[in-house]
């Protein structure tokens, strides 16, 4: 007996994806607009972390970079990009929390979906991330319900190098023998860089419009036959 076919529940992934990054993006700038404080002149404010307190309730998140999985017992080390859009809300001038949305694209798929963030500034252009995210749907290397970690160092506002712990739950393969696909969970680190403010949106632009790209492709190519 022949494995399910995989590319259709890939392929709608995809489009998932794309429709809740647009929801993400719009949701984030609602966000940032509600706030009477923020001026039209700010909407980069999350490049401009050493503006005061006062100036900036509310402010973008950007980020687009790529990342290494270290020590992977399956296949290798594995490359990963990632685009994370969304909003965050300043308590203190030092601590902002927030919300983004995730598109990661690895050699299995793309995952998607929610994280929580917490920003601590260590100067006036230096900070530090730390996020926790799960995917609500992505590839059978990570399926729904995996805990997604973030420890970004921000050197300068447009970039920062990022350590990503991460429990996941997967599908490893398919047993013929019992007509069933193998599952677990197993834990992995990667390792990386992202630039934010305005290279972090030109990079996350190109991504999306490169995944729009090959979704199209793919369905005029009749992948789904």
């Amino acid at each position: 007996m022949r494995p399910p076919d995989r590319r259709i529940p890939l392929a709608l992934a995809g489009l998932r994806s794309i429709a809740l990054v647009i929801a993400a993006m719009v949701c984030s700038v609602a966000a940032v607009a509600a706030q009477d404080s923020v001026a039209v002149r700010s909407a980069d404010t999350s490049s401009v972390p050493s503006r005061p307190h006062a100036e900036r309730r509310a402010f973008l998140v950007t980020n687009a970079g790529a990342y290494v999985q270290l020590g992977s017992g399956i296949g290798g080390r594995r490359i990963s990009a990632i685009v994370d859009m969304g909003a965050m809300v300043d308590l203190s001038a030092k601590n902002a929390v927030g919300g983004s949305w995730f598109i990661t694209g690895e050699d299995e798929g793309l995952s998607t979906g929610p994280v929580l963030r917490w920003r601590r500034r260590l100067g006036p252009t230096q900070s530090i991330d730390v996020g926790v995210g799960t995917p609500i749907a992505g590839p059978e290397s990570v399926r729904p319900g995996s805990l997604l970690g973030l420890v970004k160092y921000n050197p300068a506002p447009w970039f920062g190098v990022a350590a990503r712990p991460e429990l996941v739950r997967y599908t490893d393969h398919y047993d013929p023998s019992s007509f069933q696909r193998v599952s677990g969970t197993r834990t992995r680190l990667s390792v990386g860089a992202e630039f934010g403010g305005k290279p972090g949106r030109a990079l996350g632009a190109v991504a999306v419009g490169a995944l729009v790209v090959l979704t199209v492709v793919f369905f005029a190519s009749g992948g789904i036959d």
